[in-house]
């Protein structure tokens, strides 16, 4: 055995479930696979030797993948499977099967949600259920022996054709132990969002989890485990003098959850004389003026707040334990220490009516918010929010998704009887209000200080027309 793996990262296009717009959706950028840099960190401290396929960003069409990983000749390969797009991501794990003849593993929440309808199919060899740190080592012991498969944790295998899904293991505490993800496998000079400015670019967590329950998001049910200060600033000059990264894009749900931590991450960034651009995403309850000064003196540039209503009521519905007031506050802080800010919204929440919508509108408008998000409501299994449209929806759609690729139905949404033609016309219209006032038009084309800048900005305003 070579000890040789593929990592395949697969695009997913829009689909009827999806709670963004079509515009959205082609302008948000090319990013790499955190999960599958972080599997491949953990095969190569046990010996393998991997290579990254991103079909978007390397521009593979179903041959030259096909071609391009057989002639790697991998003993396997690991892709993430998601929920919404399963068919998507099963279709090209097929193909890499076909091509290979080699064996598949699969990982993402999903599959410890889902594991036996998920290996109905075939072309899906092995799962495993869990972060990679803990499981993975085993999976490769076992598949070096190829015996074994019982003791491996949270792998879902098949036993003389039954699927088998052992139990898995706890999550990992201590995550400062966990290897950095592989980001010298990535085509990094590729990779961008409508929102970054500068290359290279790339994508990176501090912590793992969230304290919070917003009934919409699965991290919540994961407890929140973060770096230490000293590890999330090693990686940061990793990518800076290792790999010229000029822009970072903090990924986790919220950043700030400790404000101290937060603190001593920023006099760590400026002790060190690291010159980047950063953003990062945070609640707005969760920092101060303090905070947002010593982010800014380290380089933020913009923080993407889930602000998600314009309506008290709502807000409290989704369990945000937030207020309309503390949302103008801390956007009004922001501005004042010069960080640009983003605002997610979402419509289609429970309780959400045309009047409330208006609401999230009228108030993303007020703020002045630099950019705005605006999804509709897409109840993720594993959430609370699922939990509650299961009575409404009278099966688990997403159940029945899995086993049946031509069921393409919307997703009920709970307590919310705005029809999904309605919501999709609202969105437009919400990205065309907010996008398109002369204000704002002037406003954004003074902040914007690159060619690449204008080139996104000016493609993205024409698809707000056209899709």
């Amino acid at each position: 055995m070579k000890k040789r793996a593929a990592l395949v990262y697969s695009p997913s296009g829009m689909g009827p479930y999806d709670g963004e717009t079509q515009a959205f959706h082609d302008n948000f950028g090319v990013l790499p696979s955190l999960s599958l840099g972080y599997v491949a960190a953990v095969l190569e401290r046990e010996g393998w030797e991997c290579r990254y396929f991103d079909i978007v960003a390397h521009g593979y069409n179903a041959q030259t993948l096909g071609s391009a990983v057989r002639a790697f000749d991998p003993d396997f390969s690991c892709f993430t499977v998601y929920t919404y797009h399963f068919h998507e991501n099963r279709n090209w794990i097929r193909l890499v099967r076909q091509a290979t003849q080699k064996p598949t593993l699969v990982g993402g929440i999903h599959t410890g949600i889902y594991p036996a309808e998920t290996f109905s199919y075939e072309e899906l060899d092995f799962g495993l259920i869990g972060e990679a740190e803990t499981n993975l080592p085993a999976f490769l012991e076992a598949f070096a022996n190829q015996s074994g498969w019982a003791e491996v944790p949270g792998l879902i295998w098949r036993d003389h054709g039954e699927i088998r899904v052992n139990p898995s293991q706890g999550l990992i505490e201590d995550v400062d132990r966990s290897p950095r993800p592989a980001r010298h496998l990535w085509p990094i000079d590729r990779y961008f969002t409508i929102a970054s400015a500068r290359r290279n670019f790339t994508p990176m967590v501090t912590s793992r989890g969230c304290p919070y329950k917003c009934i919409f998001c699965e991290q919540g049910n994961l407890s929140f485990r973060p770096h230490s200060p000293e590890y999330v600033v090693d990686e940061i000059e990793e990518c800076i003098k290792r790999f010229g990264v000029r822009e970072i894009d903090m990924f986790d749900s919220q950043m700030t959850v400790k404000k101290s931590r937060m603190l001593e991450i920023c006099e760590l960034i400026q002790k060190r004389g690291l010159e980047f651009h950063w953003s990062a995403r945070s609640r707005v309850d969760t920092v101060n003026m303090e905070v947002l000064q010593a982010m800014r003196s380290a380089g933020c540039d913009r923080i993407f707040f889930g602000i998600e209503s314009g309506d008290e009521q709502i807000l409290k519905n989704l369990k945000k334990k937030t207020s309309i007031d503390r949302i103008r506050q801390t956007m009004k802080e922001c501005k004042e220490v010069g960080i640009q800010t983003l605002g997610f919204f979402m419509v289609g929440s429970p309780g959400e009516t045309m009047e409330t919508a208006e609401k999230s509108l009228a108030l993303a408008i007020e703020l002045d918010l630099d950019y705005a998000q605006f999804n509709g409501v897409r109840a993720i299994p594993g959430t609370e929010l699922y939990d509650m449209v299961l009575p409404e929806q009278g099966e688990d759609y997403w159940r029945s998704y899995i086993l049946d690729p031509s069921k393409s139905e919307f997703v009920a949404r709970a307590q919310c009887n705005l029809t999904q033609e309605e919501i999709n016309t609202f969105l437009k219209k919400c990205y065309r209000r907010f996008y398109y006032r002369p204000s704002y038009i002037m406003s954004r084309l003074k902040k914007i200080n690159t060619w690449e800048e204008f080139r996104k900005h000016a493609k993205a305003g024409i698809d707000l027309l056209l899709k």
